[in-house]
């Protein structure tokens, strides 16, 4: 039962690993998007301020 246990927070763990790399990457991914999406409304402000 230990070893069975100890098996089981080993998947556990890895599968919070590969959660965290997947998140991150996500995190990532969408902090880019979401630059593109606030860079977008500024450019045509800075064309009308300049």
């Amino acid at each position: 039962m230990i070893d069975d246990k100890q098996y089981i927070l080993k998947i556990r763990i890895s599968f919070l690993f590969s959660l965290n790399n997947g998140r991150l990457f996500l995190s990532k991914s969408s902090l880019k998007i979401i630059l593109k999406i606030i860079n977008v409304p500024r450019m045509p402000c800075s064309e009308i301020n300049s």
